[in-house]
């Protein structure tokens, strides 16, 4: 039996607005992952959601580390400028699990005094997470079954 189900854990960059296409007018939305792991090597794959799903992405904010579940599609097809034979590579996501948001800690403090009553303004801060491979990614697990070069 052929699984075409992978998944991949990363920061959230950011999302393209809603588009539509085709006869259908389908709606499609493309959004950004980080999956860097060497600096200087930027690994920022597109993903793609279709019909329905497309506000899977609508909640989530940059830098939030999240879980992409998806389906990689490959379609064949030939130019019509070139006459050529080409591959169509998708990363269909269908499911995104939010893992850690970029922690928002509540702070409040007392501002002006009313009475005997507190009037009390919430500051927002972001806390950053830092893994032990200096990222602000978790590492890959390793697998030693794995014998592929990259």
């Amino acid at each position: 039996m052929i699984s075409n189900t992978l998944s991949v854990t990363g920061k959230f960059l950011g999302a393209k607005p809603v588009r539509y296409v085709g006869d259908n007018n389908l709606a499609v939305r493309e959004f950004y992952v980080d999956l860097t792991e060497n600096a200087q090597y930027p690994n920022t794959p597109e993903f793609q959601l279709s019909g329905n799903q497309v506000t899977h992405v609508d909640k989530i904010q940059k830098g939030d580390l999240i879980e992409v579940f998806f389906r990689l599609d490959g379609r064949k097809f030939v130019s019509r400028e070139t006459q050529k034979e080409g591959v169509a590579t998708n990363l269909r996501a269908y499911k995104i699990d939010v893992y850690k948001r970029q922690s928002i800690v509540q702070q409040s403090e007392p501002q002006q005094q009313q009475g005997n009553q507190h009037v009390n303004e919430t500051q927002q801060v972001a806390e950053v997470t830092n893994y032990s491979n200096g990222s602000s990614t978790p590492p890959l697990p390793s697998n030693p079954d794995d014998d592929l070069p990259f």
